[in-house]
């Protein structure tokens, strides 16, 4: 079972930069359908994960300084 935590919302959000591509690919005429291409390219993934990971790594960083 997921358990909630503080990167769940970011998580959500990171979701919603995927939702244009699967609509793209998922049209019902082969015609209107996104390429791999197109697809790819709709994709705008950010990684707050990796971005929250830095910050603290840097905030550490700076308090050992």
């Amino acid at each position: 079972m997921y358990q909630k935590d503080e990167y769940t919302d970011y998580d959500y959000e990171g979701l919603k930069c995927l939702l244009q591509t699967m609509v793209g690919l998922l049209r019902y005429k082969p015609e209107e359908r996104a390429s791999a291409q197109e697809a790819l390219w709709l994709i705008d993934w950010v990684d707050h994960r990796a971005e929250m990971d830095e910050a603290e790594a840097d905030e550490a960083e700076n308090l050992g300084e």
